[in-house]
């Protein structure tokens, strides 16, 4: 129970801290969120809420090859190019009830030649926005400073660490970087208090797969000491949707023990880390792992909320199937709002209701079978 208020009261801050307070100023704004939440309860099949979370990819480029990403493969089938201002613009435009926008997707954001220009230009067609990034912060004083990062409206950096050390980084993600990444999370949050700024907030993320997953406790302590504001709790990358590594080569004795010790050490710690949202008994977890897979689709967010578009203007499925090439159409060719409400969509969130598979893609990821661990 405390952990549970504390983990809320750190949302609230958290909330307060990225400009949460302005949305208060934007009555349509907070009617179109809670008839979208409304809407995703009862499984609505036509919307009459707009997403209020989208997920923009502005750069279909990246300047790292990981293990356990699609780029590894000659296949990868998504465009690979900058998105322009002018057509982000075009895009957000018709997103106007958007609460957060994540500015990811399969590329790095950072090395978009005009990254500054596209947060201050969403900074000023939607003020209230909860603007985050995900990078690898491998470019931290390359294309971007620290100084203009905290002056330019991002609300929130999340740095993906996937790592401890800079031999198992190395491993994982293929370049010689860490000492500049750890440095570069060090001069944000100092130029963060130099300019007195409230935001951005600094947070680490960790997937955990063969070659690091026994990092991870090393990794919430890492991230403890360098002060981040918060940190994502390690995340099981396990699935045969495509990725090089996955779960070959771990035990699942090994995993759950490592899962444990980590949660351990975020409590100890005293670590900005949702514990609660944590696998509290990972035995039991793995035990029924099959099972909620097997009708993980039946209370899918994507198909209401959440949404994802590509740096070429496609409407995408979700964050979930990165490989497939199953798009519900362009908006920069047909309106979002024809598309939101398209017989695509429709078609499957009916099926989903019905408790059939959406899609096919839902049934190629969502619902095979997972490699199986060994003891």
């Amino acid at each position: 129970m405390a952990s549970r208020i504390i983990n809320r009261l750190r949302k609230l801050r958290k909330f307060l801290r990225v400009g949460g307070w302005q949305i208060l100023c934007r009555p349509r704004v907070i009617a179109n969120y809670f008839l979208n939440q409304r809407e995703q309860r009862a499984k609505a099949v036509v919307m009459k809420s707009l997403p209020s979370k989208v997920e923009m990819e502005i750069s279909g480029k990246c300047n790292l090859r990981c293990r356990h990403c699609l780029r590894s493969y000659s296949h990868y089938p998504r465009p690979q190019e900058f998105i322009t201002l002018a057509n982000f613009e075009a895009i957000l435009k018709q997103l106007p009830y958007t609460v957060t926008l994540t500015l990811t997707g399969a590329g790095e954001p950072l090395l978009h030649p005009d990254f500054l220009k596209i947060v201050r230009r969403a900074r000023e067609l939607l003020p209230h926005l909860n603007i985050v990034v995900y990078t690898n912060f491998t470019l931290i004083g390359k294309t971007v400073t620290a100084h203009e990062l905290v002056r330019s409206g991002v609300s929130q950096i999340h740095v993906s660490l996937d790592a401890a050390s800079a031999d198992v980084y190395r491993q994982v993600r293929g370049a010689d970087a860490w000492d500049h990444i750890i440095e570069g999370i060090k001069e944000l949050l100092a130029a963060r208090s130099q300019l007195g700024a409230r935001r951005p907030l600094v947070g680490t993320d960790f997937t955990m797969m063969r070659d690091n997953f026994h990092q991870a406790p090393m990794y919430v302590e890492l991230a403890y000491k360098l002060g981040v504001d918060y940190i994502a709790y390690p995340s099981l990358l396990m699935t045969s949707w495509g990725y090089s590594d996955g779960a070959e080569g771990m035990t699942k004795s090994a995993l759950i023990k490592v899962m444990e010790e980590t949660r351990t050490v975020a409590q100890k710690l005293g670590a900005p880390m949702p514990i609660e949202a944590y696998v509290a008994d990972p035995d039991g977890w793995f035990s029924h792992y099959e099972e909620l897979r097997s009708n993980y689709f039946e209370n899918c967010m994507f198909f209401r909320n959440q949404i994802q578009i590509d740096a070429a203007g496609n409407f995408r499925l979700c964050c979930r199937h990165p490989g497939s090439s199953h798009t519900y159409g362009n908006v920069l060719e047909k309106p979002f709002s024809e598309l939101w409400n398209g017989p695509v969509i429709i078609a499957a969130r009916q099926r989903q209701v019905a408790g059939e598979i959406p899609l096919p893609p839902c049934g190629e990821v969502c619902v095979v079978p997972d490699p199986p661990l060994a003891p």
